[in-house]
């Protein structure tokens, strides 16, 4: 059947057997939010690991079964069955630890971990966020420049780029300039100062006029907002 083996049929009854056990708790599940009172988890947690179900993609020198590639497919197709709350008793850690681990990490958690002893989990710190996020801003800061601004509101109104600089100001123009000078206060880091002095040497409060203009005009104007996410989208890639 489909090239299975005896032991590729063997393991795939036997997670199928054990997920039947586990089904008719699907609806306590669901309805505590994925939890179960602790003696039940712990005892389905027990049998996945009686079974061999437990952490079936850890290689046999930190103790785990070795499963082939198909034979994990196949548990997991099984335990796919299930809610997460239930499937997370047939639970497989991060595979890569097996190869990275270090003699100390291996003992303290990586084997502990196998054996179903210890769960890992993954933390995040304020600062690393911080910089995280820092370094997504300044990748994006890096693609959106004010002249890719200008050209794009530029483009989206049909108006030239040469415009956003000029002292031009019936409507056709002055609003797309309007736009962009808000783009550019949203999506970069420029002052309000550098934003104006690329505006034509433009006084800041000029700006700030602009970014309050269209920022309220946005919460009022329907057709405005759909067009502002679509520059933003835009620019964004």
């Amino acid at each position: 059947m489909y090239g299975l083996t005896a032991e590729d049929l063997r393991i795939r009854d036997t997670a199928r057997e054990f997920v039947e056990t586990l089904i008719p708790y699907e609806a306590e599940a669901e309805e505590a939010g994925g939890q179960l009172p602790k003696e039940i988890t712990a005892e389905h947690h027990a049998r996945a690991i009686e079974l061999g179900l437990y952490a079936t993609n850890m290689p046999t020198s930190v103790g785990g079964p070795g499963f082939t590639a198909l034979q994990q497919v196949l548990v997991q197709e099984q335990v796919g069955r299930v809610t997460n709350g239930l499937a997370w008793a047939a639970h497989t850690p991060p595979q890569w630890w097996a190869e990275v681990a270090t003699e100390h990490q291996r003992e303290r958690w990586l084997l502990p971990a196998v054996r179903g002893e210890k769960h890992e989990a993954y933390a995040i710190t304020e600062e690393f966020a911080q910089e995280a996020l820092r370094d997504l801003l300044r990748a994006q800061q890096a693609v959106i420049s004010l002249a890719n601004i200008q050209k794009t509101v530029a483009d989206f109104y049909k108006i030239k780029v040469a415009d956003m600089y000029s002292k031009k100001r019936p409507a056709s123009i002055a609003k797309p300039r309007q736009i962009a000078m808000y783009l550019a206060k949203e999506l970069t880091q420029k002052s309000l100062p550098e934003i104006g002095e690329l505006f034509g040497g433009r006084d800041h409060t000029t700006v700030l006029h602009a970014v309050r203009k269209i920022g309220g005009d946005r919460a009022k104007d329907t057709e405005l907002n759909q067009q502002l996410h679509v520059l933003e989208q835009t620019l964004k890639g």
